[in-house]
């Protein structure tokens, strides 16, 4: 499994040029030729940060079983470890 690239991430669009999600030190996550829905281009931007709560509540716990099972889901889809 490869890692992948360490947030913060920054999205930019500007018309008439190609979008990016870059990470802070500039490096390109994910790139588009087209406009881009300007909430989908948010949340991808904030997948690091997102990741990072998930993995402080499933660490920190006593939120109940049912929730922390589900942390553990979205962690897993995100990392693609295998429970």
């Amino acid at each position: 499994m490869s890692e992948f690239t360490p947030g913060p991430w920054r999205y930019w669009w500007e018309e008439g040029y190609v979008g990016e999600i870059n990470s802070a030190n500039g490096k390109l996550v994910a790139g588009f030729d087209t406009e881009p829905n300007e909430a989908d281009a948010r949340l991808i931007a904030a997948a690091p940060e997102l990741l990072g709560a998930l993995m402080m509540l499933d660490i920190r716990g006593g939120l109940g079983l049912q929730t922390h099972e589900y942390i553990r889901s979205i962690i897993t889809k995100a990392t693609g470890e295998q429970q």
